[in-house]
């Protein structure tokens, strides 16, 4: 079976979703602003959403996300499923971006994790989650292949970014590190001791703005009252934005506790994927720890802590909501996790570098290691290096 079928199938996989969320999963639970961005039929005025929308990048975002529903709303003549599939489909563009610039070895088991139900779910409805999910993809796969020693900037990256600022800036923090980090230290000498010095100067922040982060969240519960299994306020204390951090960041990455699955079959089912998944992040990290070099471990490490820092304020205070917003930044700890936190990566990018500085022509990629041909890279063993 070639990748090239693999990848359709995928596609048929997440389109089933796109279905069963109309049809099962919003009869049990709330699927957020899903239907608000489906049902925008033509006599739905979404003018006032685009009037707004230079008040702020929210509502940028907002109104980007109505403004594709009505599209896709008003092509089909307002047949939800249909506006689901064409949301699931600019997803699977992000998803399809991370797996093609996935080196083989590392390919199936990312594939195994964009196959669970909740990130199925959530990414594929009419959501600004889906969107998320592309453009945090597209900034994930450039990661990746920044590490391969060879990516070229489109206008799709840049647009991406544009995106992801305007309907979550808080994880621009994240994402800059991340490729901004990559692309100095590759023409630099002393790399790890930039990204070490880089990451504890990015930590400075935090206490310089600790005000108004605490004003901040602070203001979050009052979204949260009488919504669903909403958690009494996390934050009680001026200094409970970071005391309470650790756990904070536990649960919005988590979702919901033992006691709170044992309250709703579909809190347990996420309760059991959530386990499963943290378990193999975990073994993977484990496994590769005494061997990553400590490069990988402080580019990885500080951008895990900027996504995660930045989702925890909304995610720990309700298990649903923490499940849905882990969707949109989800692919970012797929991709450094499974794929840029490995020795086999640093060694490739070491070597590009080395090249690079010599003056040499620089190595042409092995084909597993960079974006297999759709209908001829092959699942077992991958494709026969150039």
């Amino acid at each position: 079976m070639t990748w090239g079928v693999i990848y359709f199938l995928l596609w048929v996989y997440r389109c089933i979703f796109s279905v069963l969320a109309e049809l099962v999963i919003a009869r049990l639970t709330s699927l957020g602003d899903s239907a608000q961005y489906a049902d925008t039929l033509v006599e739905r005025d979404v003018g006032d959403s685009l009037a707004n929308a230079f008040d702020s990048p929210r509502h940028a975002a907002t109104a980007l996300t109505e403004g594709l529903g009505s599209l896709f709303a008003n092509i089909s003549g307002g047949i939800p499923f249909f506006t689901n599939i064409c949301f699931q489909t600019i997803a699977f563009v992000g998803i399809l971006a991370v797996l093609r610039a996935t080196p083989s070895r590392f390919r199936l088991l990312l594939l195994a994790c964009v196959m669970l139900p909740s990130f199925s779910i959530w990414s594929s409805v009419a959501s600004k989650e889906a969107l998320l999910v592309y453009a945090v993809g597209m900034l994930s796969a450039l990661a990746i292949r920044m590490y391969s020693g060879s990516y070229r900037l489109t206008i799709w990256h840049a647009l991406s970014l544009i995106m992801v600022a305007l309907a979550k800036e808080e994880y621009v923090p994240a994402l800059a590190f991340l490729l901004a980090g990559t692309f100095v230290a590759r023409h630099v000498r002393q790399h790890t001791s930039l990204v070490l010095w880089a990451g504890l100067l990015s930590l400075v922040f935090l206490f310089l703005f600790a005000d108004r982060l605490t004003t901040m969240v602070m203001t979050i519960p009052l979204h949260f009252e009488n919504l669903g299994n909403s958690r009494p306020s996390f934050w009680t204390e001026p200094n409970d934005v970071f005391a309470k951090a650790p756990l904070g960041m536990f649960l919005a990455f988590f979702g919901p506790t033992f006691a709170e699955a044992t309250s709703a079959p579909l809190q347990m089912i996420t309760f059991v994927e959530s386990s499963l998944l943290l378990a193999t992040l975990v073994i993977v990290l484990l496994t590769r720890l005494p061997r990553m070099p400590v490069y990988m471990t402080l580019m990885g490490g500080f951008t895990l802590f900027w996504i995660m820092f930045a989702a925890y304020p909304i995610g720990a205070m309700n298990a649903g909501s923490a499940i849905r917003y882990r969707t949109s930044y989800q692919l970012l700890i797929f991709a450094l996790i499974i794929v840029v936190m490995s020795r086999s990566r640093y060694k490739t990018w070491i070597e590009s570098r080395a090249e690079k500085h010599s003056g040499a022509r620089p190595q042409t990629i092995p084909r597993d290691e960079a974006s297999p041909p759709l209908a001829s890279s092959h699942v077992h063993g991958g494709p026969s290096p150039s």
